[in-house]
């Protein structure tokens, strides 16, 4: 349950973030119904490449990097 709430406030800081960009917005750059996006930001765990999809519809780009002791690795 709290990893969900932890991802929900990700998706409210992205949307607080971009006001400009509503969920037709994003709906009509990931070439789906807005309802999807709708779906999309009440999940709790999501595919990365759906959140890489919604990253770039709002104009960023979307980077992994593994953390280690001794090194950082861009996945």
């Amino acid at each position: 349950m709290k990893r969900q709430r932890q991802f929900s406030k990700t998706w409210r800081y992205t949307s607080c973030a971009w006001p400009e960009k509503t969920q037709q917005d994003l709906a009509r750059a990931l070439y789906v119904k807005q309802p999807a996006v709708a779906k999309l930001e009440q999940r709790g765990d999501i595919y990365v490449s759906s959140l890489r999809r919604y990253m770039e519809a709002l104009g960023g780009t979307f980077e992994i990097t593994a953390k280690f002791p001794d090194a950082s690795v861009n996945i």
